[in-house]
């Protein structure tokens, strides 16, 4: 891979097989020249003004609240014993709290009360396992599904699915996304039960019993060092076994505490390389891998991805004490979370996490890839630089990885165009032709597991 440099006024430049990239991610702009000098003056020429007005401009765009996720967490306790959980020795899952009705029925209405009218609401039952207080997660589909124009997510390793939880969930329509990490073996290494017995053969009957009552399905597949060697293998075989709506794969480990890095983690550029595949080939199918997919899109669209995840504005997280806060994982040790009552919107702390983007970061603004990077995990920079606003550096590395495989596929492609001229300026159809057609209007943010929402 090549590797941008800065120019001056916003503008990058790289070398390719002895022609030159020259790219002004501010304004999309990417030219292709035999001679550095041409084509850059002309995206000099606006670098100014783009860095003054156009960040400017997506500065505010991006810091305003619009609520529309609240993601439940019934239980800190969960049956499997994940070898790359960063949270299973931390107080809270080895004492786990449990959530009572009251408390989720407060946190959906208080919810619906702070939520952007226009949007379309989901509600997220996540964990610890969720199942393990399989009380309040009916009770949370029940309550929530009373409300007009909300989508009910449940995330799940699978095992405690029965014939009678998964009936519930069919009546109600709930999306299920099921844990599974490809075949029996690598899937078992990485996630046994707690007794230490495989978890595979379980989760598979939980997820077609829920498949059987007609819900919606998904499976949510972690890439690392248990599996990375046959993944896409492993991935085929369980679209045909499974026959799944949605697929997320997640490649970026959470660090354990302290910043030390999960010994699960692979290869960051290895673990893209082989995203990128898996991407166009289920993107024929139906299916995308929203993980690739949230920085292709902006690329090709030229519309910024200011944010990266729904917790920066967008989400609510109910703890199984009642608290409110904005990630899952601050949930654990407890940061950033207030009694129910005491929670709001106008809080210094809410406006602080809706402002958590590379375009208010001054040394992002030295970064090409900065208008399709969406600033990552800020609990990943928590545990990497001891600050939500940080950097997540995992995702620094994935991001610019993609964005320098776009230039070359676009170069790969378009290289001709300069055999009778000095200069190309890309267009967006060209991109649209090479890497795909995306829907500009619409603006995706993760929320969990690397699932989705379409922000309107």
């Amino acid at each position: 891979m090549t590797i941008f440099q800065k120019r001056e006024h916003s503008v990058f430049l790289c070398e390719i097989d002895g022609s030159y990239a020259i790219y002004n991610p501010l304004t999309f702009q990417l030219v292709f020249s035999q001679n550095p000098d041409f084509g850059r003056c002309y995206l000099q020429s606006q670098g100014k003004m783009a860095l003054e007005n156009i960040v400017s401009t997506e500065r505010e765009k991006f810091s305003g609240q619009k609520i529309h996720v609240l993601s439940i967490i019934p239980t800190f306790a969960c049956n499997n014993r994940c070898g790359y959980c960063s949270l299973r020795h931390t107080p809270s899952h080895i004492y786990p709290l449990s959530m009572e009705i009251s408390q989720a029925k407060q946190a959906i209405d208080l919810f619906f009360e702070w939520s952007d009218p226009a949007a379309t609401k989901e509600i997220m039952i996540f964990g610890g396992e969720p199942l393990c207080n399989l009380p309040v997660t009916k009770a949370v589909i029940e309550y929530g599904k009373q409300k007009n124009d909300c989508s009910i997510s449940l995330f799940t390793n699978g095992t405690m699915i029965d014939d009678e939880t998964a009936r519930v969930f069919g009546r109600f329509d709930v999306n299920v996304i099921v844990s599974i990490d490809g075949g029996e073996k690598e899937h078992n290494q990485a996630r046994p039960l707690s007794d230490g017995v495989g978890s595979y053969q379980r989760a598979v009957r939980g997820y077609l019993r829920a498949k059987e009552s007609g819900c919606s399905m998904g499976i949510s597949m972690q890439i690392g060092r248990h599996n990375v060697h046959s993944f896409s293998e492993s991935l085929n075989e369980l679209y045909c076994l499974l026959e799944p709506e949605r697929i997320s794969i997640g490649s970026n480990f959470h660090p354990l505490h302290g910043g030390v890095k999960n010994p699960f983690q692979v290869d960051t550029l290895k673990a893209t390389s082989l995203l990128l595949d898996i991407f166009y080939q289920y993107k024929e199918k139906g299916i995308c891998i929203e993980q690739v997919d949230r920085r292709i899109r902006p690329f090709v669209a030229e519309n910024y991805r200011g944010k990266d995840c729904a917790g920066c504005g967008q989400k609510i997280v109910a703890l199984p004490d009642g608290r409110l806060g904005f990630c899952e994982y601050l949930a654990y040790p407890g940061e950033a979370y207030m009694p129910a009552d005491q929670f709001s919107p106008d809080s210094m702390d809410y406006k602080k996490y809706c402002r958590i983007s590379p375009l208010f970061k001054d040394e992002c603004l030295e970064c090409p890839a900065i208008s399709i990077c969406g600033g990552g995990c800020f609990y990943n920079a928590l545990m990497f630089n001891g600050s939500v606003t940080g950097p997540d550096i995992l995702n620094c590395e994935q991001t610019l990885y993609i964005l320098e495989w776009m230039v070359k596929k676009l170069w790969d492609n378009l290289k001709y165009k300069l055999q009778h001229k000095n200069v190309h300026l890309v267009t967006q159809r060209e991109k649209e032709s090479i890497l795909g057609t995306f829907d500009p209007t619409q603006k995706v943010f993760s929320c969990n597991n690397g699932f989705s929402k379409i922000a309107e």
